[in-house]
């Protein structure tokens, strides 16, 4: 067995979760407030409806960023949708420079996407690279302890998908109770209205 399967198994067999805490520690002391918690919902096609666009590129059409002032603050939520047939990279730029701050830590979910989508926007909007440049700086990926197999529990069914991740952990966070529950539809449902 590979070293993440036998995690699973021990947490089978234990019936519970095996956890590292000081690892998680660690990573969550990393973080610095505010926190925004971040996440695009994107476009792409085959043919790119956009001047810029490679086939399939992913461009942001929205976005949500819950923010968190400080420990014990309440959690605010600001959010862009574009809504016009016209590309979204400068609107959305510049609702997001209104919303997110210039310090703290920005919590995504599998950074690597929203990384790649900031840079894709910096390349869209001349004169912004620098904005994208240094949010990027900022992300931190809250993946990290399951893909790192911080905490393993056997019903995550050996993934580290948000998918996966948020029903065991917080049940009433599941994406399967919301109208729009990914992001394929959300991209489609945009395309239908607004394309």
């Amino acid at each position: 067995l590979k070293p993440k399967q036998k995690l699973q198994v021990e947490a089978l067999r234990q019936g519970r979760p095996t956890v590292q805490p000081d690892n998680i520690k660690d990573f969550l002391d990393s973080f610095t407030y505010p926190l925004y918690f971040f996440d695009y919902e994107t476009l792409g096609s085959l043919v790119p409806y956009f001047d810029g666009l490679k086939p399939y590129q992913q461009l942001p059409f929205q976005y949500s960023l819950h923010i968190l002032d400080s420990p014990g603050a309440d959690l605010r939520h600001e959010e862009f949708l574009h809504r016009d047939n016209s590309s979204p990279a400068e609107p959305l730029t510049k609702a997001l420079i209104t919303h997110i701050g210039d310090n703290g830590s920005v919590v995504t979910w599998n950074m690597g996407f929203e990384k790649s989508c900031n840079t894709l926007l910096g390349s869209l909007t001349p004169g912004y690279e620098e904005f994208y440049d240094k949010l990027n700086n900022r992300i931190v990926d809250l993946m990290i302890p399951f893909s790192s197999n911080w905490y393993v529990d056997a019903d995550f069914k050996g993934s580290a998908s948000i998918k996966n991740v948020l029903p065991v952990l917080i049940p009433e966070l599941s994406h399967k109770d919301l109208a729009i529950s990914d992001g394929g539809s959300a991209q489609r449902l945009w395309m239908e209205a607004i394309l």
